[in-house]
């Protein structure tokens, strides 16, 4: 199974031949294909080259964050489309070609049998599913993801009178924002441009507030008080959200807000920077919900400060077989760098 895989990064690392066999053997362009072991993201990362939607799961956060480095930092080819307006799901486009020596290297080969032989007919043509045209002028990138985790659900070893079976009980809003208040204060330092560090002391729980969470003393030279916001646990952090802990923020004599989160919405990114208080996003890892399984070392990076890309559209002329007609410049990223 293993033959071939070259530059493994996890030990029980299939090679991408194998999984993509099998994958074309039992799946077409556009399903949706699930792994429940997912190891380094070989399964993902065939079918994300392959045009198949897909689902991978593992127990272990090790693994996951392979993966996700293994698809943020990959390109693949881009296949011609055979219906572009339907994506992936309409298929590939396939031709037959010869090489110099007048072999088959496309897609469509001859099928000769003895009867097509004997009956002096042309032999009909079938299709490799491995060998869909491609366009080298392009390279594509992996789509857009989530990396989700989840907490076991707490169960009561007590049963009632009638015998019934333990039934799970649901963490509440506030054993969440405990859970994250806690995190904080073990790993309270934060990466910034050149080299340094952003050090979070006293972080403490702020009582009969609507939208803000915590408050603490950012140190990075100077001293400064700072407002904290967590995000939803199962969501991003909307526009609304952003606009009105920065509100509450201002009217409690803050400097600074800091937002934390899974995931942020595009508008409430496009905002950030408009608020009349200093306003930071810091991304959480989805590690963040397996608590006291959590590493909380120097080197983990369970937050990190995100950037904001510069990105333009420009209009292109639409080539055959695709359906481009906008492409996307992104330019460097713009920091949101907090003011300490």
């Amino acid at each position: 199974l293993y033959q071939g895989a070259t530059g493994k990064s996890y030990v029980v690392q299939t090679a991408t031949k194998v999984v993509e066999r099998c994958m074309h053997m039992t799946t077409e362009p556009g399903e949706l294909m699930l792994d429940l072991t997912c190891g380094s993201g070989t399964s993902p990362f065939v079918a994300e080259q392959w045009g198949r939607r897909w689902i991978a799961i593992d127990t272990s956060r090790v693994p996951i964050a392979l993966a996700r480095q293994r698809l943020l930092t990959s390109c693949f080819p881009w296949y011609k489309l055979s219906q572009p307006s339907k994506g992936p799901a309409g298929g590939f486009v396939y031709e037959r070609k010869l090489n110099r020596k007048g072999r088959d290297v496309g897609g469509l080969v001859p099928h000769v049998t003895l009867g097509s032989i004997a009956n002096d007919e042309d032999p009909p043509k079938v299709t490799l599913v491995d060998r869909p045209e491609e366009n080298k002028k392009i390279t594509r990138v992996c789509g857009p993801f989530t990396v989700e985790a989840t907490n076991q659900a707490a169960m009561s070893m007590e049963e009632d009178s009638e015998g019934a079976s333990a039934q799970p009980q649901s963490s509440s809003p506030r054993a969440y924002l405990d859970r994250m208040i806690e995190v904080l204060r073990q790993s309270k330092s934060l990466s910034l441009p050149g080299n340094e560090t952003l050090q979070l002391e006293n972080v403490r729980p702020l009582a009969d507030r609507e939208y803000l969470h915590a408050e603490a003393v950012a140190k990075n030279g100077s001293e400064k008080t700072i407002a904290i916001a967590f995000g939803p646990e199962d969501g991003a952090i909307g526009s609304d959200y952003v606009f009105n802990a920065a509100m509450e923020a201002m009217q409690q004599g803050f400097g600074q807000l800091f937002l934390f989160g899974f995931a942020i919405q595009a508008k409430a990114r496009e905002i950030l920077e408009k608020m009349k208080i200093p306003t930071a996003y810091i991304s959480m890892t989805p590690d963040v919900v397996m608590s006291d399984l959590l590493k909380t070392t120097k080197g983990s990076e369970i937050f990190s400060i995100t950037g904001l890309p510069d990105v333009r559209q420009e209009d292109v002329e639409p080539a055959q077989h695709h359906a481009i007609e906008r492409r996307a410049v992104v330019a460097l990223a713009r920091l949101l760098q907090p003011h300490i």
